[in-house]
C-alpha cells in the first residue's frame, strides 16, 4: 500500500500517542495517519491501536507506521516525499521535558539551575529545523505544527525563514481549563492570550504565578485573572494527554475537513499563545476587538527572559543572567547562546555536555 497520508505525526512519545488516539476516534471524514519514528516496536503498538480504536467507534481512520532517520533534513526529506502529508505534527524531540522535572542527574540539575525547560529552548529547536528544512526539501508545502515549546521555537524557526503553521497545547490548556470551570462549550466564547510560561506558573500557589494571562469572555476583558481561576492548580506530571486532544480539532482543520475556532502557540512564528481561526486550511489570529497584533506579540515576547531564552534582531538567541550563570560553570561557549544560523553545531555542543554530565 502507498505510504501516502493526510497527517505525518512524527514522535512516538506520550504527546504523539493521545493525538493519534484521539484522531482516531474524532475524524468523521477518511483520514490516513503515518506515525514516524525509530522505536519499530512503539510505532507498531500505535499504528495498531489507533487502528483498533478507530474500529471500536465506527471512524474511517487508517493509522500505520513508517521509520524516520533523524540525523539530517535530507534522511527526514525522504519519508516526507514518500507521504506527502497535508499536515506534519512534529512532536519528536532530542531533550524530553519530563526528563527535566522527573530525573536527578547533573545534567538535569544544571537545567534547573539555569530556569528548568527554557534552557532546553536549543535542543527543542533542533529537529524542529530539521523537520521544517525537509519540508522545503521534499517540495512540500503542507500545514506544518511544532508540538516542541512552539512559544520560543516557532519564532525561531521563523526568523531562520523556515514556515511553521503553529503549535499546539500550552496556551490552548489554558484557555480549556478556563472554559471548563466557567462551563462553557462553545468555541470562540473565551479568547485567551498567554505563554508558555503562565501554563508552568499554574502549579503554583496563586500569589506565585506572576502575570496573570488576559482573558476575553464574549468580547469583555476579565480581571483578577489569577483568583477567578484559583481553584485550577496543575499536577506536577506532564501534561500530554491534554496537549495532544487540544491538537485534534486544528490538525483536522488544517488538513481540510473542517474550520475551527480555538487557540494556538506560535502561530505563523510568532511569540507565545493567541486565539486563532482556522477557515479553508488558512490559520489567522482572532484577537478580540481592541488588541492588535503587535500589542499581542509585544505582551508575549516579554516572557522570554522568564523563560530564560531571548530571539533578539541580530539572529542571536541568548540565554537569561540565571542560564547563562549556569551554563558558563561548566563551559562559556554555551553560556553566549546561540545563532540561527548554527543551530546545529550549537547543539552538538550541548548534547556533548549532556553526555559529559550524565556519565
Amino acid at each position: 500500500m502507498s505510504d501516502k497520508c493526510d497527517i505525518l505525526v512524527t514522535g512516538t512519545g506520550a504527546l504523539a500517542e493521545r493525538l493519534i488516539f484521539d484522531l482516531a476516534i474524532t475524524a468523521e471524514k477518511p483520514a490516513r495517519v503515518a506515525v514516524a519514528g525509530r522505536n519499530a516496536a512503539r510505532m507498531t503498538w500505535l499504528a495498531t491501536a489507533g487502528n483498533a480504536r478507530a474500529a471500536l467507534f465506527g471512524h474511517p481512520v487508517t493509522v500505520f507506521a513508517r521509520p524516520v532517520i533523524w540525523d539530517s533534513a535530507e534522511t527526514i526529506a525522504e519519508v516526507i516525499d514518500a507521504c506527502q502529508p497535508d499536515v506534519i505534527v512534529h512532536a519528536a524531540t532530542v531533550q524530553s521535558p519530563k526528563d527535566v522535572r522527573g530525573k536527578d542527574t547533573p545534567w538535569t540539575q544544571l537545567l534547573r539551575q539555569a530556569g528548568g525547560f527554557g534552557a532546553t529552548g536549543l535542543l527543542q529547536v533542533l529537529l524542529s529545523a530539521r523537520i521544517a528544512q525537509a519540508m522545503l526539501l521534499a517540495g512540500n508545502s503542507g500545514a506544518l505544527i511544532n508540538a516542541c515549546y512552539p512559544d520560543i521555537v516557532n519564532p525561531v524557526l521563523a526568523a531562520k525563514g523556515l514556515a511553521v503553521t503553529c503549535g499546539l497545547g500550552n496556551v490552548e490548556i489554558i484557555a480549556a481549563l478556563y472554559a471548563g470551570a466557567l462551563g462553557l462549550r462553545r468555541p470562540g466564547a473565551l479568547r485567551v492570550l498567554a505563554h508558555h510560561h503562565n501554563l508552568h506558573l499554574m502549579r503554583f500557589p496563586v500569589a506565585e504565578r506572576g502575570t496573570a494571562p488576559r482573558v476575553w469572555l464574549e468580547g469583555e476583558e476579565l480581571d483578577d485573572v489569577h483568583n477567578r481561576f484559583a481553584a485550577i492548580t496543575l499536577p506536577t506530571e506532564p501534561l500530554d494527554a491534554l496537549a495532544g486532544a487540544t491538537g485534534v480539532d486544528m490538525v483536522l482543520a488544517l488538513a481540510g475537513h473542517k474550520n475551527h475556532v480555538g487557540h494556538a502557540p506560535g502561530p505563523n512564528g510568532l511569540p507565545g499563545g493567541y486565539p486563532i481561526v482556522v477557515e479553508d486550511r488558512v490559520l489567522s489570529l482572532d484577537l478580540p476587538d481592541g488588541l492588535g497584533a503587535d500589542e499581542a506579540a509585544a505582551w508575549n515576547r516579554a516572557f522570554g527572559e522568564h523563560e530564560g531564552l531571548i530571539l533578539g534582531d541580530d539572529g542571536w538567541v541568548r540565554y537569561s543572567a540565571a542560564a547563562r550563570a549556569a551554563f558558563a560553570a561548566h563551559d562559556s561557549a554555551i553560556a553566549e547562546g546561540f545563532h540561527i544560523d548554527d543551530i546545529e553545531p550549537a547543539s552538538a555542543a550541548m548534547l556533548a555536555l549532556r553526555r559529559k554530565l550524565e556519565q
